[in-house]
């Protein structure tokens, strides 16, 4: 069986519907060995235009990345020569096409219908497309409505990874949409690594002690992600606390601004590999996802969760599906003052940060590890297709 997916990012593009996308197929691709999964992306990184990865074929075109790396619009005519290619090349059951307000779900459908191949629309995001212009905001907003309604009816499937997405969905007149959560790989990410002499990946800083206490920001470090509020935060506590450490592991705009100005024990590594992240999560006691963004189901926090970390948590797309609040992290808003009441809470507490760290890696092996996600995924592709045989379906 050959899949098709189609998705605007993809490695080495660092993001959370990406990472979902490679994943999620990866792991397919694991359990059974006759599935082939080629992608077409756009090529926002200057990367090689043909790529072998992990098991994908991936396939990148000429694009014009715009907002602020947040959109990109493709050369239609080098992806018209690729789609040529590829379907006189090989034979598809399966077009997935990820994010319902990129582009590429837009001409998706007829691209399955051409190479008379069921379709898949693969959504994330719990709410409309958020900029740091208001304009920008508004526009995306109108179009991404009016393009949903006409769009989604027209495949064949459509997946969610959240119970938030579902009902947005459903709300665009979607009756069934399915639920495939987003996974984490409970061997890779796994408090088992933990180092006993810390340290911090590329960060020239020697190792941490016993008491001291790693607090870790992971992702994009764009406005909507909120690394300058937990960067407010942190300026005020490492100044009051000697024992205090705060890392933030990503690129963006705001990187690019704060680690201009370094301050005592607030480290900036820029982005990590995933080997990088994982070695700096099992390091770290508590993980804060600040973020206001258009989230679907953030992936940190189940990297988070599977690697032994306390969380504080903002309540964006399906956060609260994993972080139930006072039992398996912190809720809180996207403001200085409720991340520092949060913060203070944990680190007055060590056994309630140690409870409700054991409540979220039991919670995230039992609800969210690959092997789990991947057969919910098979069973939806057993429903559009007759490839797959009962057998298949059992892990």
């Amino acid at each position: 069986m050959r899949i098709l997916l189609i998705t605007p990012y993809f490695y080495p593009h660092v993001g959370g519907s990406q990472q979902y996308a490679l994943e999620l197929h990866r792991h397919l691709m694991q359990s059974d060995p006759s599935i082939q999964v080629d992608v077409i992306c756009y090529n926002t990184t200057k990367s090689p235009s043909i790529e072998e990865y992990k098991g994908f074929m991936i396939y990148r075109v000429p694009c014009l990345d715009i907002l602020g790396g947040q959109f990109a619009i493709p050369n239609y005519f080098s992806l018209i020569r690729l789609l040529w290619k590829l379907a006189n090349k090989n034979h598809y059951k399966v077009v997935n096409s990820h994010t319902r307000f990129f582009d590429n779900s837009w001409w998706a459908p007829l691209v399955g219908k051409l190479l008379g191949a069921k379709t898949i629309l693969t959504d994330h995001a719990s709410s409309s497309p958020i900029h740091a212009l208001k304009t920008i905001t508004v526009v995306s907003k109108i179009i991404e409505r009016i393009m949903s309604i006409l769009i989604l009816r027209l495949y064949d499937s459509v997946t969610v990874t959240n119970k938030a997405t579902l009902k947005l969905i459903k709300n665009y007149g979607i009756n069934e949409p399915v639920l495939v959560y987003g996974g984490v790989d409970t061997d890779f990410f796994n408090p088992a690594k933990r180092q006993k002499g810390r340290t911090i990946p590329k960060v020239g800083k020697g190792k941490l002690t016993s008491q001291d206490i790693l607090i870790t920001f992971v992702g994009r470090m764009i406005p909507t992600k909120g690394p300058q509020l937990l960067y407010d935060v942190a300026k005020g506590m490492v100044a009051e606390n000697p024992h205090l450490h705060f890392v933030f592991a990503g690129g963006g705009h705001v990187y690019d601004k704060l680690h201009q100005f370094p301050k005592e024990r607030i480290y900036f590594t820029h982005e990590l590999n995933m080997e990088e992240i994982s070695t700096l999560l099992a390091n770290t006691d508590i993980l804060v996802n600040p973020s206001y963004h258009f989230e679907g189901f953030p992936n940190v926090l189940l990297e988070a969760g599977a690697s032994g970390c306390s969380v504080i948590a903002t309540d964006v797309g399906g956060t609260k599906e994993l972080i139930i609040d006072g039992e398996t992290g912190i809720i809180v808003k996207p403001k200085v003052a409720s991340i520092h009441r949060a913060l203070v809470s944990l680190l007055k507490n060590p056994k309630k940060q140690q409870k409700i760290s054991l409540a979220l890696r039991e919670k995230t092996i039992r609800e969210f590890d690959w092997k789990k996600i991947v057969v919910e995924y098979k069973k939806e592709l057993s429903r559009l297709t007759t490839t797959f045989s009962p057998a298949i379906l059992t892990w």
